[in-house]
């Protein structure tokens, strides 16, 4: 009786031992996954008020349109961080206040090219993970060239599976700074610790075209 007694005092603890491991998991989990969320590029904020400060003199209507929009762009961004998931069509409405702030400053420079299935658009991914895509597509898309550049942004989906694209023309000469992939080693950490895999984010570069694709499992 005793022997039992120690062996199911024994099952107990192992249990508690367990669950205090998971829950601990969990919570590293998600520290990881806030901590990752958090690393906003603070750099588009100064570019964007340091070319409103510029637009206050010469045309304060797109200065005034420049505010609204990043005002809209931030509320989303700062309402969405303690979310895990989103829906594909939340994450486009953000990334076009994004793009139509970055369309006031580079003009003609910057074209954007939609090709969205829109029987994805209730589809769920991780809030905010496309935007350092979509930053990376400007930053080394447009930012040193003169000539228009485009950026696609493209889904299709099933009912297991959301994939979205992004490509952008780069010059393919031009030296980049090192440290330019934090963004995308962003991406592949969150992705493998919400669905547990490593394959999910594939880069491509062809004929001076940069595409990032992402699959979104919605099992």
């Amino acid at each position: 009786i005793i022997l039992v007694y120690y062996l199911i005092i024994n099952y107990q603890n192992f249990k508690d031992k367990l669950i205090r491991e998971a829950e601990l998991k969990a919570l590293i989990h998600e520290s990881e996954l806030n901590s990752l969320k958090s690393q906003f590029n603070p750099h588009f904020l100064f570019n964007s008020l340091n070319s409103i400060s510029s637009l206050t003199m010469i045309s304060p209507e797109k200065a005034q349109e420049m505010i609204i929009k990043l005002s809209e762009f931030l509320r989303y961004s700062l309402s969405n961080k303690d979310e895990k998931f989103t829906t594909l069509r939340n994450e486009i409405n953000n990334i076009t206040r994004y793009l139509e702030i970055e369309k006031i400053r580079f003009g003609n420079r910057l074209n954007i090219i939609y090709k969205l299935d829109e029987k994805c658009f209730d589809k769920k991914l991780p809030s905010l993970i496309l935007q350092p895509l979509i930053e990376n597509a400007v930053k080394y898309g447009v930012y040193e060239k003169t000539e228009q550049t485009d950026i696609e942004i493209s889904s299709y989906c099933s009912d297991n599976e959301l994939f979205v694209s992004i490509k952008n023309q780069y010059d393919a000469e031009f030296p980049y700074k090192k440290g330019a992939g934090i963004g995308i080693q962003n991406i592949f950490s969150r992705l493998k610790i919400i669905y547990g895999r490593d394959d999910l984010l594939t880069i491509k570069k062809t004929n001076n075209v940069f595409e990032a694709k992402i699959e979104f499992p919605q099992t």
